[in-house]
């Protein structure tokens, strides 16, 4: 009995973490192609300027990758932006 609430509970924890991280890249994924669209740049432009390939900027804009802080970083800088965390 306690193995099986164990593993329930593991499953859960899992379900929501991978929720978490789908949650994350639609959010950076709606960042990036926004401000690529506001400074009127095409994903291979941006791609040029981060250093980046242009397929990534498209998977990237689809939320379909996910990626380093590190592109994160080099993408909001390449867009005008700057990256801030704050406290829930």
């Amino acid at each position: 009995m306690t193995s099986l609430r164990v593993e329930q509970e593991w499953i859960i924890s899992e379900q929501n973490a991978t929720l978490r991280q789908q949650r994350a890249r639609t959010v950076i994924a709606q960042m990036i192609r926004r401000g690529r669209r506001k400074a009127n740049l095409s994903q291979r432009e941006l791609a040029a300027r981060t250093n980046m390939d242009q397929g990534t900027i498209c998977r990237l804009e689809r939320g379909k990758q996910s990626t380093s802080s590190e592109c994160i970083f080099a993408l909001m800088d390449a867009l005008g932006y700057y990256v801030v965390f704050e406290k829930k």
